[in-house]
């Protein structure tokens, strides 16, 4: 009895209070849609040949353009300095003997392969491609550099084409779709492109081309004289094809079933 005659008395005050107090002011959102174009995220590090310094893409986002972007930074291995180096660019790779950084960004008619030299800061613009290059690495002995470029292929009418008198106007032809992925978000119809293989001067340029691949992957071997590049192909895993590049002697080979192949830089 006294128990609950004490119990009462407060259960009442509690009540009371929690009414004056009115309802719970709601805590907001850790984190809202709108807040991603607020993150930052490094990647793509790699660390210089004598390991004292690390580029990496700085990514940001772009409310206005719904977008993001990445800036090419440096950090010393013990993270003291840090600085900026590049705006809107990506794939920073060091040369081998780590005088030079190349990177791609926008330039002449695109999207192209920058090389920098560190020392001085001069930049050099090595490509004038017409399709944006990617999976850029160097040679060995730092002379060349190899990419991964789409180049556009014809596709056959499903019929032959009526000629179309002077001055009509009549609808699209229909468009022939070979491939599984043809579409994408906020491109529409992907470009009929098949990936090849590059290689260019270090000092710029016309690229030299030699095999069609499927992935996205190449390197060169020694002295800049063979570039691989893993297919991803459905066939037996030691298969593989070499395409003369240029007609100097140098190659391009194909390996199929294979990824992300690296050779030695003795090239053996």
């Amino acid at each position: 009895m006294y128990l609950r005659a004490l119990l009462v008395p407060c259960l009442l005050c509690f009540t009371l209070a929690t009414a004056a107090a009115g309802p719970a002011a709601a805590s907001p959102p850790a984190l809202s849609p709108a807040d991603v174009f607020e993150l930052q995220w490094a990647g793509d590090p790699q660390v210089s040949p004598d390991g004292r310094e690390i580029a990496y893409v700085r990514y940001r986002g772009d409310v206005m353009k719904d977008t993001f972007a990445g800036d090419l930074w440096l950090v010393s291995a013990d993270g003291r300095e840090h600085r900026p180096l590049v705006s809107k660019a990506s794939s920073p790779r060091w040369s081998p003997d780590g005088t030079r950084l190349l990177y791609v960004a926008a330039g002449d008619g695109g999207t192209q392969i920058f090389v920098r030299w560190l020392d001085t800061g001069t930049t050099a613009q090595v490509t004038r491609v017409q399709r944006p290059p990617s999976h850029v690495t160097w040679s060995p002995d730092g002379r060349s550099i190899a990419f991964v470029m789409p180049v556009a292929v014809e596709t056959e009418p499903l019929a032959k084409p009526l000629a179309k008198p002077e001055g009509a106007e009549w609808a699209a032809p229909p468009k022939v779709i070979e491939k599984l992925i043809y579409r994408a978000d906020g491109e529409g119809f992907l470009p009929d492109t098949r990936n090849h293989v590059f290689v260019v001067s270090a000092l710029g340029g016309t690229p030299r081309t030699g095999a069609q691949v499927r992935e996205r992957n190449a390197r060169l071997g020694a002295s800049s004289r063979c570039a691989v590049a893993a297919t991803g192909a459905p066939a037996a895993p030691e298969k593989h094809q070499r395409a003369d590049n240029g007609g100097d002697g140098e190659c391009i080979e194909q390996q199929r079933h294979l990824m992300h192949l690296a050779r030695s830089p003795r090239g053996t």
